[in-house]
């Protein structure tokens, strides 16, 4: 969805813990930022933030202080085409040269900074080279042509694809020891968006066999792999189309060797109707998990793409990506992927994108908050998220004796607020809760008297 929509913006403008340890003694890092440090271990509910990471040019996520479990590969040129752009001569050798991995996508420089900064890979496999495509020259996305549809051999063996997964994880797992961690791909997303034609031309006969293959393939190779579904999207003016495609899905024979279900859940805000009214979580996340559960399936669901576009503000981009992110974590959906930390200036997490003096803006500093929130304070939902009077929106969260209460106004402007100075509502303060914290990083801040001004942009009571 992201290439659909935004390509053309981005042109005019824009779970677990730690996977494999080290299998070698020795060290080697590609980090264009320098030498790191070998990073601590992240508590397994890291894995729930996500990225979707656009440029080696950029500070790696981790250098501007951010913490999150995964990165995953979708805008990083290291798709299939990108990866095998000519038929090798031989398809089952890592080392022909028709595999580009290190050419323009530099795909050892990007899993070196993620193992090496901590992370784990969650590889979107997609996007058909010209030269395998069943429709060479057809139409697709501004990525080239013919990626959207399934290679020419799907239906007598598959073997271009099984050949190229062989090759991509017996790469991956050579490259040498980075930080004390061996590169590993932990997590295989099957293609992207396969409810958008110029994302995906074909069958679900064919998609289906592409899915089976990427895990049967990927499963002989390291049995502790896990796959996700294909991601269809909400972002395409109906906001249950994705919950139909999969429901469909679910009735085809890789549905049940996949471990998550994936989805993209974008929010557009439209004429000014907050994300909660608009795609989270009413409209496509519960209507998802009833689905799956009227249809007899037990997984764990992960947006593996959700952003805000086109152009937000930074109050705005804020606002939505500390609401985007409790609003999945309290209905238990498992991951989120943002897209993305540097896909254009307004709509991503830090500001100057493109540059080594990037550094975070609203929406990045908004991110880490509400992870120091949620998983770095070790809290707990109580319940949901929920609407409990008029348009004030209420988190409740534990940590052991600790109780703290996230809240926010859907009511309040959308527009640009003058210094951060947006629009707020007096909220009637709990009993126990005597301070608040804010998401640029205050802290501790005193409630006096009974209320507590309440805006867009969540505060936390405690």
């Amino acid at each position: 969805m992201r290439r659909a929509v935004l390509a053309a913006f981005l042109c005019s403008l824009l779970l677990t813990l730690i996977a494999c340890s080290g299998l070698s003694s020795s060290k080697s890092s590609n980090s264009q930022n320098g030498p790191i440090g070998t990073p601590s271990p992240l508590p397994p509910a890291a894995s729930f933030f996500s990225l979707n990471i656009n440029k080696l040019s950029d500070p790696w996520p981790t250098n501007l202080g951010v913490t999150f479990g995964v990165w995953r590969t979708l805008g990083s040129s290291i798709l299939w085409s990108d990866l095998e752009p000519c038929q090798p001569a031989d398809e089952t050798n890592a080392n022909d040269p028709c595999y580009l991995w290190n050419v323009n996508s530099r795909l050892d420089t990007y899993v070196n900074e993620a193992i090496g900064n901590g992370q784990d890979v969650l590889y979107t496999a997609y996007y058909t080279p010209a030269w395998a495509s069943q429709d060479p020259t057809g139409a697709c996305n501004a990525l080239g042509t013919g990626g959207c549809f399934p290679p020419v051999d799907v239906q007598s063996g598959d073997n271009h694809w099984k050949n190229f997964l062989k090759a991509l994880f017996t790469h991956v797992t050579q490259m040498p020891v980075v930080n004390g961690r061996h590169p590993y791909i932990k997590y295989w997303e099957c293609w992207n968006e396969p409810d958008i034609p110029s994302e995906y031309t074909g069958s679900m006969s064919d998609l289906n066999t592409l899915c089976q293959d990427l895990r049967d393939t990927i499963h002989a190779l390291d049995p502790n792999a896990k796959f996700t579904t294909p991601a269809p999207t909400t972002a395409i003016g109906n906001l249950q189309y994705g919950v139909t495609w999969m429901s469909k899905w679910l009735r085809e024979p890789a549905a049940g060797v996949e471990d998550y279900i994936a989805f993209h859940g974008y929010c557009f805000l439209g004429q000014g109707a907050p994300c909660e009214a608009e795609v989270i979580p009413a409209s496509v996340i519960q209507p998802l998990q009833q689905m799956i559960a009227n249809a007899g399936v037990s997984k764990p669901l992960w947006d593996t793409e959700v952003g805000l576009g086109p152009n937000p503000n930074p109050d705005n981009l804020a606002a939505f990506v500390a609401r985007m992110l409790l609003l999945h974590q309290s209905v238990n959906v498992s991951a989120v992927s943002f897209y993305g930390w540097d896909f254009g200036d307004g709509i991503s997490l830090i500001n100057n994108v493109g540059t080594q003096t990037a550094t975070l803006d609203p929406g990045g500093l908004a991110y880490q908050q509400i992870y120091n929130w949620t998983v770095g304070a070790g809290a707990k939902y109580t319940s949901a998220c929920q609407n409990t009077s008029g348009t004030i929106w209420q988190c409740p969260l534990s940590a052991g004796n600790a109780n703290y209460l996230i809240v926010w106004d859907t009511s309040q402007t959308l527009s640009p607020c003058p210094n951060s100075a947006c629009g707020t509502t007096g909220f009637p303060v709990p009993s126990g809760y005597t301070q608040f914290d804010d998401l640029l990083g205050h802290t501790n801040q005193a409630i006096s008297g009974s209320t507590v001004q309440v805006g867009m942009k969540p505060i936390r009571l405690h």
